[in-house]
């Protein structure tokens, strides 16, 4: 993503202006970084530093640290857009502290008007970002990225889900499903794949439609199968489907607008 913002490409989604980039490693080598730029950028016949990407690499430093140089870069290149590696790494404490959220969340803020951030998620809930509710709260787009991978043969495909879960002004719910092939420790082909290509990321959808359908509901309070599909994007069927036969729902009503179901106290 960083790498088709920073040259401006639209092999996987259009771009529609190139933006330099900052790529703030806190979380690995510099050598696990840059193999993996080297592998993209001949992948994309994208030669020598022409990739538009400046790396900062600080392992083992606190976004504190950094904050005053990644402010100079934004300073010098207004458009540019700092991709963070990642959030848990940013040493600011405890990530189930409100107030921590709130402090990183702030810093970003402050220091440029566009930035992505890499989260890990907790164990057993893929749904949310580790640590306070607040990191939900202070994101404008939060995109949830699971993975399954095939071996075939000397070929492993590495598959890739990317669901908008949270989205402040943009519709919510879009998918994008990526292919990647590698071969011989290289990257070989780069593709869009099919959305019943990979199993695994296709179930990952379904649990995710049923979070659309909670969060609804914790919002609303309650809502009809009509309502929660007209406002989630989730189709009716499915809605129906997920209030019917989810341990988490429960039935509270019926009227002229249909039946009405909200969530189980336990789950609030």
């Amino acid at each position: 993503m960083a790498l088709m913002i920073a040259t401006g490409r639209s092999d996987i989604w259009p771009i529609k202006e190139t933006r330099p980039v900052y790529w703030i490693n806190l979380e690995r080598s510099a050598d696990s970084v840059g193999r993996r730029l080297q592998m993209l950028c001949r992948f994309f016949g994208i030669r020598g530093r022409h990739h538009g990407i400046t790396l900062l690499h600080a392992k083992g430093l606190s976004l504190t640290t950094i904050q005053r140089k990644v402010r100079r870069w934004v300073e010098s290149h207004p458009t540019g857009i700092p991709f963070l590696d990642s959030i848990s790494r940013a040493g600011q404490g405890s990530m189930n502290e409100d107030e921590v959220a709130n402090r990183i969340t702030d810093i970003l803020n402050s220091t440029a008007s566009t930035w992505v951030a890499l989260a890990h998620t907790p164990r057993g809930d893929s749904d949310h970002q580790f640590g306070s509710i607040m990191f939900d709260a202070g994101e404008d787009i939060g995109i949830k990225l699971s993975s399954e991978t095939r071996l075939i043969g000397d070929t492993q495909t590495l598959g890739v889900s990317l669901i908008i879960m949270k989205a402040n002004d943009i519709p919510k719910g879009q998918v994008s499903y990526l292919a990647f092939e590698f071969a011989d420790g290289e990257l070989q082909i780069v593709r869009g794949a099919e959305k019943g290509e990979f199993i695994k990321l296709v179930l990952e959808q379904a649990r995710s439609d049923e979070q659309k359908v909670i969060d609804y509901l914790s919002e609303e309070m309650k809502g009809t199968a009509t309502k929660i599909a007209a406002a989630t994007g989730v189709h009716r069927v499915n809605v129906s489907t997920i209030l019917t036969a989810g341990k988490r729902f429960i039935r509270i009503g019926r009227d002229k607008d249909g039946v009405w179901y909200g969530l189980k106290a336990e789950t609030f």
